[in-house]
């Protein structure tokens, strides 16, 4: 069963109190979550990426036609530091109501230029234990490498 993830990450239970904004438009959404206080920090990769504290700030976009999520990340000084996209089985806009199911597998841009698939071992398991079709498998594999081949 694919995670439903909505645009407001309530399932982030470690942000306990943000700023949040959207606009949507008929094929695009934008939502801002901007974090007052979080119960944790989220450090992530070998450059232990802090991607989870008081000031960060969330942007993402969605669009109705595309099995993307993205979300710009901007540190407390308001500078971009990363660009994460999760690969959607279906992208669902409904104004302050928007998510997405995520296909596991993701991609990362950081501003070195570098372009990083991750989780392909968790789309394999979640195939090889009936949790997701072959066809969503192949979608995700097919979205995650066209989208690394743009950035590139």
């Amino acid at each position: 069963m694919l995670d439903k993830r909505g645009w407001k990450r309530l399932e982030w239970k470690i942000i306990t109190k943000a700023q949040r904004y959207w606009v949507q438009d008929e094929n695009c959404f934008f939502g801002i979550v901007k974090m007052e206080e979080v119960s944790e920090l989220i450090k992530v990769g070998q450059n232990q990426l802090t991607i989870c504290d008081v000031g960060i700030t969330w942007m993402q976009c969605a669009w109705s036609n595309v099995p993307l999520w993205a979300t710009a990340m901007f540190d407390q000084s308001g500078k971009l530091f990363q660009i994460y996209f999760d690969v959607c089985d279906e992208v669902h806009l409904d104004k302050e109501d928007s998510w997405f199911t995520d296909l596991i597998i993701d991609v990362v841009y950081d501003l070195s230029g570098n372009v990083i698939v991750l989780d392909e071992d968790e789309l394999e398991f979640a195939y090889q234990n009936n949790l997701i079709s072959l066809t969503q498998k192949q979608k995700a594999l097919d979205v995650a490498q066209r989208l690394k081949y743009t950035l590139e």
